[in-house]
């Protein structure tokens, strides 16, 4: 099998996800799921979200009947191989914004920095939570985790690319002056 056809197999076996029912079942399995790693990460799902893109309640306050849809095309560009999105409104959550574009942070001026965040080296800025804009629109994300679906993230707000960064990436150590 190619990559692409190894893709298009995992994205086959995930569920599609109609309903936010539908979504605490799969956390529930991901929860139970004979995986250290995935049951460990499913813990951190559970809501609400502290980081990043923040809630004040976890997904358990929301009927279960309420309604995902998947995500528009347009996000394909920033959705990985053989992973589903999936969005919805959930203005109960009391969602915030807490990713921007890079592009756009710098052309605010607002200084971006580095840490070693729970899934390795990330860009952040230092914001009070309660100053970033309110979103009622939620994001789900599933895939493949060795060999099971799971949900990878869920979260206010469309999907950024993630940075792509590691303990090799480049650093300049010289601005030219």
């Amino acid at each position: 099998m190619t990559t692409t056809q190894n893709d298009l197999a995992a994205f086959q076996l995930l569920p599609t996800l109609t309903t936010v029912g539908d979504l605490l079942d799969l956390l529930n399995d991901n929860l139970n799921s004979q995986s250290k790693e995935l049951r460990a990460h499913a813990a951190t799902l559970q809501g609400p979200r502290k980081r990043g893109s923040t809630t004040v309640r976890g997904l358990d306050v929301l009927p279960r009947d309420r309604e995902l849809v998947p995500a528009p095309d347009e996000w394909d560009d920033v959705i990985s191989e053989g992973c589903a999105a999936y969005c919805f409104d959930a203005p109960e959550l009391e969602g915030r914004l807490g990713a921007i574009s890079l592009g756009d942070a710098l052309a605010e001026h607002i200084p971006v920095s580095v840490r070693i965040g729970s899934h390795g080296v990330e860009l952040f800025i230092d914001q009070p939570a309660d100053t970033m804009p309110r979103c009622s629109h939620v994001t789900v994300i599933i895939g493949q985790f060795k060999g099971e679906a799971a949900v990878f993230t869920w979260h206010p707000g469309r999907p950024r690319q993630p940075a792509k960064l590691t303990y090799d990436t480049a650093v300049k150590t010289h601005n030219g002056n």
